[in-house]
């Protein structure tokens, strides 16, 4: 059975990871923006039927655009290492209660049977 403090990493363990997943998936999000950003300036610069003050005022709007992406996304990727890092962390401070308990033969206690939803945490390729 579990303590109640094995059951708080367990809570723990479940948000940080459930905040690793709405922080990919907002990077991918912005990824598709910034491609599609670059795809728009490509798009810009070969089409011969545009005046150059008119490529100046899209290119310079794009920049600007892309590089908040950018922006975005690097901060994003740094608050996800640091989720990671908490990840790690709180597993491995529930494995050390688990081997401290068996370790000092510490009697199992009662706990209410608690349903936690199984939770995929793709890596992030960087």
């Amino acid at each position: 059975m579990l303590t109640d403090f094995q059951k708080s990493l367990l809570v723990d363990i479940f948000n940080t990871t459930t905040s690793i997943r709405a922080t990919q998936r907002a990077i991918i999000a912005l990824e598709r923006q910034a491609t599609f950003g670059f795809a728009v300036l490509l798009s810009t610069l070969s089409n011969p039927n545009k005046e150059e003050s008119e490529k100046e005022d899209i290119l310079i709007a794009l920049t600007f655009a892309l590089s908040g992406l950018v922006s975005q996304i690097r901060t994003l990727r740094e608050e996800l290492e640091g989720l990671q890092v908490d990840l790690q962390l709180e597993t491995n401070a529930l494995a050390r209660t688990i081997v401290l308990a068996e370790a000092l033969d510490v009697p199992d206690v009662e706990a209410p049977d608690v349903d936690v939803p199984n939770v995929d945490v793709p890596e992030l390729d960087q």
